[in-house]
Formats: structure tokens, sequence, C-alpha cells
């Protein structure tokens, strides 16, 4: 069995003293770190936790989150991370269906249905000494995250260490990082893309910062943020100060608009695109610091550790040393073949300097009247007009055309649909054009992605 020595063990020895967690409660050096999960470790062994386990972590961000995820690692346990925005019903549920028997929780969590481990015992001082081994496997489950679901029911992806490993590897030959750098957590860890922060500073020597709140900017030199949050944030004039002092802003998790990108850049903010998935355990492409500014709207060029091609449909494929190991279905990994491509779903188109644009969801694709219409392009078109914050287009059956576009518009006042309805026909062939603007809803659920069946069950009967 190959293995790693854990990057936490691995700076504690190169550099002990340094900074490599910085939360609200208190800062660890990587030595304190080291100490922290050996001795959660020990806790966990001392509670039956076995190599090869299935056992779920449903924490809130925080310091004890990244310190049990390493002590499960160590022992050789597979952890499955919950989203803690779904209903404690749905989580359970989940958990069922994945063969998982224990969870790690925080004090005052409602899982129920399955034997709960209190966070607050296990990482608790004690008296039980810490020590074992401290390298993990390269190659068995280490991780299992869902999918965000965005466009159908949630899957379970198993990630090895490896992939991990492989990922961030990869993406810190893109985006320098060194002892002194705080990359700062603003994503859950639940989701690959705040998993991968962890991986990257840590190999790197660098630290990471967790603040109080996802959107409370902290003195940090790095951050990933989704498009909402840094939308969000750049209409702060102290936020968007902090962002500007940064020496990159990993920008992903969904389509980001280009007056989005061009209002960050214009304030001087290095905003770094980024295309990935939990499959290939997070970054698959990102923008060069060095990129032209011709190249700022693409989503970047193929990482290290990483291959990509397009399909004769123009379909992303990848694979590599990232690529996951599998689907976990009801307690069983159900393994794809190490070298096989892995069909992405996303529709792309690559330049000569190998820039990717990603041009939407293959899924997502539907014909009216004989011709496609690929809802994300009239997405970009209405986000690209003033006072527009949020576009989602949703077809909707139509006994003339088969299928007709219908938008879901946000934005801060009523604007006439006859006026975007001319706005856009500047821009998109007729067919193209919604045929109905309607008002943003009201419970859209909470997420780095939006759910269009959602918006598809918002459409008047």
């Amino acid at each position: 069995m190959k293995t790693v020595l854990c990057p936490v063990a691995a700076g504690a020895r190169r550099w002990p003293l340094a900074e490599a967690l910085i939360t609200p409660q208190r800062t660890w050096t990587y030595r304190e770190l080291d100490d922290a999960v050996a001795l959660t470790v020990e806790q966990l062994r001392s509670r039956g936790v076995k190599r090869g386990e299935l056992i779920a972590v449903h924490l809130p961000n925080g310091w004890r989150y990244p310190v049990v995820l390493f002590a499960l690692l160590r022992l050789g346990a597979c952890a499955v991370l919950t989203n803690l925005r779904l209903p404690p019903a749905a989580v359970a549920k989940q958990l069922r269906d994945a063969g998982v028997r224990r969870a790690i929780v925080a004090a005052g969590s409602k899982l129920t249905g399955i034997h709960r481990i209190s966070v607050d015992d296990i990482t608790a001082p004690s008296r039980i000494a810490a020590g074992g081994a401290k390298n993990i496997s390269l190659n068995a489950p280490a991780v299992v995250l869902f999918t965000s679901a965005s466009t159908g029911a949630a899957k379970a992806v198993a990630l090895s260490f490896g992939n991990l490993h492989a990922n961030a590897r990869g993406s810190n030959r893109n985006i320098r990082l060194r002892r002194g750098d705080r990359w700062q957590l603003a994503l859950p860890l639940y989701h690959v893309s705040g998993l991968g922060v962890l991986l990257r500073a840590w190999l790197a020597g660098a630290a990471v910062v967790i603040g109080p709140r996802d959107d409370a900017l902290e003195n940090a030199t790095h951050i990933s943020l989704v498009p909402t949050q840094l939308r969000r944030l750049l209409t702060q004039p102290r936020s968007a100060q902090q962002l500007r002092r940064m020496k990159a802003i990993l920008l992903g998790g969904a389509a980001a608009d280009a007056r989005l990108i061009a209002k960050a850049r214009a304030a001087g903010i290095r905003v770094l695109t980024t295309y990935g998935m939990t499959e290939m355990a997070s970054q698959v492409c990102t923008l060069p610091p060095t990129a032209p500014s011709g190249k700022w709207f693409t989503s970047g060029r193929v990482l290290p550790q990483r291959e990509l091609k397009l399909s004769s449909a123009g379909e992303i494929l990848v694979r590599g040393p990232c690529r996951f190991l599998g689907y976990l279905v009801r307690g069983r990994l159900q393994r794809l073949p190490p070298k096989r491509w892995f069909a992405t779903g996303d529709l792309g188109a690559l330049d000569r300097a190998g820039y990717l644009t990603v041009l939407g969801r293959k899924d997502n694709l539907f014909i009216s009247g004989g011709e496609n219409i690929q809802p994300e392009e009239i997405e970009q078109a209405l986000l690209a007009l003033p006072g527009i914050s949020a576009a989602v287009i949703v077809p909707r059956a139509d006994a003339e055309f088969g299928a007709r576009p219908v938008a879901f518009v946000g934005s801060a006042r009523k604007i006439p649909a006859e006026k975007l309805r001319a706005s856009l026909q500047k821009k998109l062939p007729a067919y193209k054009v919604p045929v109905e603007f309607l008002p943003w809803p009201k419970d859209v659920p909470a997420g780095l992605k939006l759910s269009r069946p959602f918006f598809a069950a918002c459409l008047p009967r």
C-alpha cells in the first residue's frame, strides 16, 4: 500500500513553529496542530474507529473540522462529509443509503437515526499518549463528498488522498504559495473547493485562516470564492480594499459573468477563474496569474496532474491522478477503471493557446422549434445588462415549438420585460429571447450552485 506522510506531520518536522491554522479562538503552529491531530487519532481509536470504516463528519467550519478529518485520514477511515444546509432527516437518509453507521457531530446536533460521536469529546485535552503512524494511504478511499446536485439527485463521490494530493500539487504549480502566506477558508469543508484549501496550504507550509463567518475577510493573502460571494464583497468598500491587497482570488464553483470579472479586475483585484468538479478533487483548469487580459474571461488552462480533451460533440472529458475512484452506492464502491476518461456533462471550447471556455451543461440544452438552446448563453447575456444580479433560464413546454425559454431575473428594482426583451434582441437570435421574464423566487435554496429543478418547479402552471 503506497502511503505519504500526513502534510500536517510533515509541516511539524519542517516548519514546527510556523503558523498552520488561524481561527478566532487561537493560532496553531504546525507542531501544535500535529499534536492535536495525533491526540484525536487516539481518541477515535479508543472508540473503535478502524481502517476502512465509513464515518460521517457533520460539523461546521472551525478548528475541530480539519483536526478530525486528518485524524480519520491517519487512521485509514473514510470520512463522509455532510452538507449542513440540508435538513437533518435528508442527511440521515444520505448516510443510511451510503452505509454509514456513525457520525462525528457538534454539540446540539439534530442528526438522528445514526450513532453520534461528540466532537468535543474526541478533541478535548486528554492523558492518552499520542503516537502511532502518521502516514496516509494514497490509494484507498479517503473522503466521500456528495455532489451539489444542481441538475438532479446527489451522488456520493469517493476520492482517495492521492486524488486530493495530486490536485493540490498541480494547483500549487500555478498559484505559488510559501511560508507566511495565508489562505482564507470562505467555503464549507464539505465541498471539494473548501477541502482543497487545506491541502494546498499545508503542502506549501502556508496557513489556513478560518474566520468567524464565511463572509468576514481576515488578514489573508489568498482566498477561494464563488461568484455570489465576490459580487457581495465588491459592494462593501472595506472588503473590496482587503481583496485588492490579496495575491490571488480563486473564483469558481459556478459560472461567473464577464461583467463581474471585469469589475473586479478594474478594481485591481487579482481574480483567477477556475473550472473544476468534485469528481476531479477540485480544480481542473485555472487562469495563470500572468494570463493576458484577453484570457481573463476563460476558465484558464489545464493544470498539472490532469488531462482534458473534448469529445466530438464538444463535451469536456477528463482523467489523470486527480480523477475520483468511483461512486459509493449502498455502502459499496463502484470503481471506475483507472485510466478511463470521465465525461463531465459540460460543453466547452479550447482555443489554440489551450484556454478553456465552458459553454454550459450538456443536459441543460433543450430544443425549441428545431433550434438548440443553451440556457447559460442567455443567462450570460442577461447578466451583462445593467441592474441584473442573477438569472436562470428554464424551458417551458410549448405545443408549437416543443419548448420555449423562460427567464427568472434577480434585480434590485423591477425592470420592464419590454426593456429586457429589447436589449436581448440586439445580442441574441429571436428564438433565444425568453418569452417571459419572472421575478426571482424568495425561497431559492442556499448553496454554491443554483438548482435548476427548483426553478422549473416555480414556473406558473
